[in-house]
């Protein structure tokens, strides 16, 4: 049994993803490693500093040591939130491919142009995606993210918008035909009676005509 060149692009894809897969999963665990590090290393000198002690009350020691948790925490977050977002993204965005193809094979009468702007839409969303991955994957670690993963699910969100926007326009209905008025039985029976009270029959002129030129008969001497 051969195998199609379709189901070994399929394979071949799909092995791709998962390697991808494991290699986002460590890098993640990496990344959470060297983060749980600095914050340790952060805090600990933070409350073993004498300067940080001396131009601050306890209270603002305490404060800032709050925030920086609460930072680290949304941190941690967002190392798996993110990722989780843009396979999201990119799942819905192979999925509308699959809509559009619909679409012009059942919905001829969704407007060209709508459609055309979705797809337009969709084409940049991929492009952002892209271009904030390559970003992130210059950040460190320790600084502000590229961008959060509650931007992405709102692109999407809006991108869905629009889709089920188009999908609701309904078929338009079919045009009535014309149809010719259909005379009433009464009225053209009345027309008929009409037309023949008016114009007499040839049979009956020409029978009157024979009765009034018959010859006379004289009686003979």
């Amino acid at each position: 049994m051969s195998v199609s060149q379709d189901f070994l692009s399929e394979a071949k894809r799909k092995l791709q993803e998962l390697d991808q897969k494991d290699t986002d999963r460590k890098r993640t665990a990496e990344l959470k490693n060297n983060l749980e590090g600095y914050t340790y290393t952060t805090m600990e000198k933070i409350e073993t500093l004498e300067e940080f002690e001396k131009v601050s009350t306890s209270e603002e020691h305490r404060s800032f040591i709050e925030k920086l948790d609460d930072q680290v925490q949304d941190w941690f977050k967002e190392l798996t939130a993110r990722p989780a977002a843009v396979e999201h993204a990119n799942k819905y965005i192979d999925e509308l491919k699959q809509i559009v193809q619909e679409w012009r094979a059942k919905k001829s009468w969704l407007p060209e142009e709508r459609v055309d702007e979705v797809i337009r839409n969709s084409e940049k969303l991929k492009n952002w995606l892209d271009e904030k991955e390559a970003e992130q994957k210059k950040t460190c670690v320790f600084s502000q993210p590229a961008f959060p993963s509650e931007e992405v699910y709102s692109k999407v969100f809006d991108l869905q918008n629009k889709v089920v926007s188009i999908n609701r326009i309904p078929k338009p209905k079919p045009k009535p035909k014309v149809q010719k008025p259909i005379k009433n039985e009464t009225e053209s029976r009345e027309q008929n009676t009409d037309s023949s009270s008016s114009h007499p029959s040839n049979s009956e002129g020409a029978g009157e005509e024979t009765a009034t030129e018959q010859p006379v008969v004289h009686d003979e001497l």
